[in-house]
């Protein structure tokens, strides 16, 4: 099984020509705190119209905005032990808390941790195997989804009890992937027992011994998954079972049952010539829904540090802005 992609770090670089490492770092980073700044008020401006909270990462800020306001969040961080995974981190779909993973103080296994945004103060969860970087909240806030080598789990937010949700590793329409697989997220339904997956599987070619990483919309089941459409950055929308999602060409909306798909914009050009994006499917994007299912965000990568544009859509009328540019923030919830 291939390794979890989870999140894409950005790397500062000299622009500078001719001037020291030191100093074309100081300067760069000079740089990218105001640009930075100016992103997050640009942020802040749309949730101080539509009083929401957005949610965001960045290299030199991360937190969220709300109602106008930054909020700088600062997480516990705790070295991992080399054979124990502890990563994810989600925010509840109140937007009130934050669940993320560190090492216990054992090094031998995880805790989850929740934060309190109001206070600032964080509550161990549970004590867990391992986690894989792979978070999400029910839509009632009641149960946290995670993974971990043996499948998806769901820990109780009441009392830290745990349910399996599926068994890994995963298989498609009944059979396990010829090529290499990974899980890039997970998300909840509303009304199925299933969850959905993204998932980045190697497709075998027609020529031997080669695969093509492909991404994968799946519907999640105990024992087995379907494929709901080829493309990535699939997120279920907080009014009903419809998954926005994005190919190499378009952003569309599909219901989970499938029967209607429909294309809601085109996706402008991105960063497909410089490995290893070198690949027809937009995996690096993710759908992020506004609070009230009428728009989402999703993003194209312009360079090799990972700055990306951001775009916002309009579901009912299919229009598309272009809001952040050359942003190394990374937009992760919108509540």
């Amino acid at each position: 099984m291939s390794s979890n992609r989870v999140g894409f770090g950005v790397h500062l670089a000299a622009f500078v020509i001719g001037v020291s490492t030191v100093g074309a770092d100081s300067l760069s980073l000079e740089h990218r705190q105001r640009h930075e700044a100016a992103d997050i008020a640009k942020l802040a401006a749309l949730t101080r119209i539509d009083h929401s909270t957005i949610f965001f990462s960045g290299h030199t800020k991360s937190g969220y905005v709300h109602d106008g306001d930054f909020h700088r969040v600062a997480l516990i961080e705790r070295k991992e032990a080399r054979d124990v995974l502890c990563r994810g981190r989600a925010v509840s779909r109140n937007g009130s808390r934050i669940a993320y993973v560190v090492p216990a103080n054992d090094h031998e296994r995880c805790t989850i941790l929740v934060r309190d945004l109001p206070t600032d103060v964080d509550s161990p969860l549970v004590d867990i195997e391992e986690s894989r970087g792979l978070l999400a909240w029910s839509w009632d806030d009641g149960e946290l989804a995670y993974q971990r080598r043996a499948g998806v789990f769901a820990v109780s937010m009441k009392d830290g009890g745990e349910r399996s949700v599926a068994h890994l590793p995963l298989r498609v329409n009944g059979r396990e992937p010829v090529g290499s697989w990974g899980l890039i997220s997970i998300d909840w339904f509303h009304q199925r027992s299933e969850i959905l997956v993204n998932a980045d599987i190697c497709v075998p070619t027609t020529s031997p011994g080669e695969c093509k990483e492909t991404g994968h919309i799946l519907i999640l089941k105990p024992d087995d998954s379907r494929v709901v459409a080829l493309g990535s950055g699939g997120a279920v929308s907080p009014l009903r079972d419809q998954i926005g999602f994005v190919t190499a060409t378009n952003a569309e909306v599909i219901d989970a049952d499938q029967p209607n798909r429909r294309r809601i914009t085109s996706v402008p050009f991105m960063l497909l010539s410089i490995p290893p994006f070198a690949r027809e499917e937009t995996w690096w994007s993710r759908v992020v829904w506004s609070p009230q299912g009428d728009r989402f965000w999703f993003s194209t990568v312009q360079d090799e540090e990972f700055n990306s544009n951001y775009y916002l859509i309009n579901v009912s009328d299919r229009s598309r802005r272009r809001f952040l540019v050359n942003t190394s923030l990374d937009i992760t919830d919108w509540r």
